[in-house]
């Protein structure tokens, strides 16, 4: 039986919502890890986060919530962001699933 990813050769993609709870949000945005580099990089915590997801697999497509247009130009501009592998490593040591 075909699926409609087989149909249009796409992946079947897992969802994961970023950091879960609120609670989880302010963590992962006040880590220390997460905000050395996002002021390394003028960024927010929030586009380091982005950003991270993006640099650990070429085939991830990010579909961030947000409630304005200013969170929306952040987001979009977390595409931009590029992250050195040192940056990705400390990252993914920081997030690794335990």
């Amino acid at each position: 039986m075909r699926t409609r990813t087989d149909r249009y050769q796409l992946a079947d993609a897992a969802v994961w919502r970023v950091g879960g709870s609120s609670r989880e949000h302010r963590a992962i945005r006040a880590n220390p890890v997460v905000t050395e580099i996002a002021a390394g990089h003028d960024a927010t915590p929030a586009q380091v986060a982005l950003a991270w997801l993006l640099a650990i697999a070429d085939n991830v497509l990010l579909i961030p919530g947000t409630s304005s247009r200013s969170h929306l130009a952040e987001n979009i501009a977390a595409g931009s962001l590029s992250l050195s592998d040192d940056e990705v490593a400390g990252l993914t040591a920081t997030f690794e699933t335990r």
